[in-house]
This record gives C-alpha cells, structure tokens and sequence, in this order.
C-alpha cells in the first residue's frame, strides 16, 4: 500500500507502531528459533513406556530427512506416541516427503505400538477385556497406559505389567487401583474353566 496518497496525520499514525531501528541479535535469535524447533514433537514430561516406545521405533528405517525435519526427534531417548504421530502427519505435507518418503511399515508401527498391548488377540483376550471392564477404575490408570480400558481386547500379562508400572507412580498413591480390580486382573482366566469342589 502506498503512503503518497495519505495525509500527514496518517502516515505519522502509521510510524508510531514501527520502530527506527531494531537491536536483535540475529545469533541470539537463531539460537533461539532452534531452541524454539526442539520443543515441537517433545512433551513436558516422559515415562517408561516414551523410552520402550522409542527403542521399538528406532528399529525401523527412518529417512534422514525426517530426523533432521524434526531436529533430531527419532536419536531422543523418549519419543511420545502422539508427538511422533503428529510429526508423521506434519512431514507427509512437505514437499521433502516426495523426495524422501517415510516406509509404511514406521509408520504403522508409530500407530500400532502401544504400551501394554500384544501383537496378537484371540476371543479369552475379549472375555478378560469384559471383565476387567466391571470394575471402577481411576482415569489416571487410563492415561497412563494410553487409554488400555478402552480397547475391546485385552491381553492378560500386558494388564499385569500396566498394574505393576502404574503402582510405581506418583499418581497412584493419590489414585490408587482398587484391591478387587487388582485381584480379577490376576485371577480371572476365561481360558480356564472354574473348578466346582
């Protein structure tokens, strides 16, 4: 927009909201911008199953392109699942992408590899599901094991290792598990039948 048409008044309101010069650092600067890039795709805080979720992602092969459109997300210790999804989601939209694609098996193993969940189900996995279903149990056991309560099958040894990390927790000492939900996870076995004496 030109400024020959105005009159004085506006084009004096125009400079008040500009400086004359400006004092940025431009060093400081970049190194805060990268600072800046090393914060997406991180989360505030991590637990162990970011770690086992990184250590299972990093077995797949994994374009440079993507490390460094991430500023080094995939050589982190602990790697968010949601984070890491949303990188996907964010570098399929780039033009780099085309060039450099990521493999399908990354990334529905990014989807697919959650805490506490087996590779294979069959129908006591849904019956023990059920079960486990009946009981009353803290939201905070739920986000800590990426909504495991939720999902149709549930694999018997996988809820016992969820019980075990999950009593390790500072949340579970102010939310803790109740005793009975405890003992049906142990006890309860569809593919055993119930012996009457």
């Amino acid at each position: 927009m030109s400024t020959a048409n105005m009159d004085q008044p506006t084009q004096h309101t125009m400079k008040n909201y500009r400086a004359a010069s400006y004092n940025i650092d431009e060093e400081e600067y970049a190194e805060y911008m990268k600072a800046q890039l090393r914060k997406i795709y991180r989360a505030d805080y991590y637990n162990d199953h970011d770690e086992k979720y990184a250590i299972q992602m990093n077995l797949e092969k994994i374009p440079d392109a993507f490390n460094t459109f991430t500023d080094g997300l995939m050589t982190e210790k602990y790697i968010n699942r949601a984070n890491l999804l949303k990188a996907i989601e964010d570098y399929n939209k780039t033009e780099t992408s085309k060039l450099f694609p990521l493999e399908p098996t990354f990334q529905e193993a990014a989807f697919n590899c959650r805490p506490y969940r087996a590779a294979k189900y069959d129908e006591n996995d849904e019956k023990y599901a059920t079960q486990m279903k009946l009981h009353n149990i803290p939201y905070t056991f739920n986000e800590f094991t990426d909504d495991l309560m939720d999902e149709k099958y549930i694999n018997r040894f996988g809820l016992l290792q969820a019980i075990d990390d999950y009593k390790k927790t500072e949340e579970s000492k102010i939310c803790p598990l109740p005793h009975t939900f405890q003992d049906a996870a142990f006890n309860y076995r569809p593919y055993q039948p119930c012996i009457i004496s």
